[in-house]
């Protein structure tokens, strides 16, 4: 007899271990989804100015790359509404301006949650040298939003 009860038991229990490994990789990898992260890796201030007739109308041209990354690659993400940036500043020295660059919109993950919709709301503080100063005008680091 080459295969007994206990070869059996063994091949039961082998297989649950099994079943039950491939469901602690699956349920962690399409049942829970992160949300989106966001970051700004380079950021240029063209012109600050103040215009109207009071000199009360704040003027600006900025240059941004924003990167918008998914940290589950087991599901894909659909982003359902156009994410919109509200740049607001937040005060002023001689060469550096402090921005608020504000982020949101709407991310579907599939397959998994289908029909669902998670909201994206970051805030990024921004730190950029005036134009016209002397020091380097591009933002080098790379700033995590929240």
């Amino acid at each position: 007899m080459a295969g007994g009860a206990g070869s059996c038991e063994m091949c039961a229990s082998c297989c649950t271990l099994l079943v039950l490994l491939v469901a602690a990789l699956l349920i962690p990898s399409y049942g829970v989804v992160f949300n989106v992260g966001i970051t700004v890796e380079d950021a240029t201030l063209t012109r600050l100015d103040l215009t109207g007739a009071n000199g009360t109308d704040l003027a600006y041209g900025i240059s941004l790359t924003v990167a918008v990354y998914n940290p589950n690659m087991a599901v894909r993400a659909e982003y359902t509404r156009p994410l919109a940036e509200l740049v607001k500043e937040m005060g002023a020295g001689e060469e550096v301006s402090s921005l608020e660059l504000k982020i949101t919109g709407e991310v579907r993950f599939r397959p998994v949650h289908a029909g669902r919709e998670r909201r994206v709301d970051a805030t990024c503080p921004l730190r950029l040298y005036r134009p016209g100063t002397n020091t380097a005008q591009v933002n080098h680091r790379v700033i995590k939003c929240h």
